[in-house]
């Protein structure tokens, strides 16, 4: 399954369908080919539709702090981890589970990993799951292990990832929200695009990069859909 994302990731790649369409046109002589390059250029490393497309799959709740039993954090990049850090100190009467397993690039688990690090915190009440590979196996394995009723858990992981989190853990029987919260007056273009939508235009690499983890992000909330 690994293996599948990983070649699916590679063949919507912003980058791999620019040059395959660039090299479309070089042995067709098919301007179309040229056009559409050129629009794929801008689109995927000029214009923000990264920023818009990453918006629409934020998810927004509130909660209070008083009604939760603890957070969820999602193994898949160390940004998560550092949100694990800063949970588990502000709010050490609540459960914080760590759930991801290995990858394709490395034996040892996300979870142990990240408890070298949320040790230095606290060790009471931060538990793991470290067999799970993908976002299915983080609410299936975690619910089996902790069995967790009905309490109410807030899901922590990236921006993008948020939508698929939420839906897949109530799939699988979890009582769960979102970390993120709506801003008083929130605005959905300014949110996700600022003042200065095209503030970011020089960072080619970075909209590319980002681009990528948008569009694959789409592609695993379909499939999930379709298979769950």
């Amino acid at each position: 399954m690994m293996i599948l994302e990983e070649i699916v990731g590679a063949i919507i790649d912003p980058v791999f369908i620019i040059l395959m369409l660039i090299i479309f046109y070089y042995f067709f002589k098919k301007r179309v080919f040229l056009i559409l390059s050129l629009l794929f250029f801008i689109m995927f490393g000029i214009f923000p539709l990264n920023k818009i497309l990453n918006e629409s799959l934020l998810v927004h709740d509130e909660w209070n702090a008083s009604d939760v039993t603890g957070f969820i954090i999602l193994g898949g990049n160390n940004d998560r981890v550092l949100k694990g850090l800063e949970i588990a100190k502000n709010y050490p009467d609540k459960k914080v589970i760590f759930t991801g397993g290995t990858s394709l690039f490395s034996e040892t688990s996300q979870a142990q990993k990240a408890k070298f690090f949320l040790s230095s915190v606290r060790n009471e009440e931060i538990l793991y799951e470290s067999k799970s590979v993908n976002t299915f196996e983080n609410a299936k394995f975690t619910y089996e292990k902790f069995k967790p009723d009905k309490e109410l858990y807030i899901i922590v992981t990236s921006g993008y990832h948020y939508k698929r989190s939420i839906e897949i853990f109530k799939k699988v029987g979890w009582n769960v929200k979102s970390f993120l919260k709506k801003e008083e007056n929130y605005n959905f273009f300014k949110s996700c695009c600022g003042y200065s939508p095209f503030n970011n235009l020089y960072k080619l690499t970075e909209n590319f990069s980002f681009t990528r983890t948008v569009l694959r992000e789409y592609v695993a909330l379909l499939y999930y859909r379709l298979k769950y």
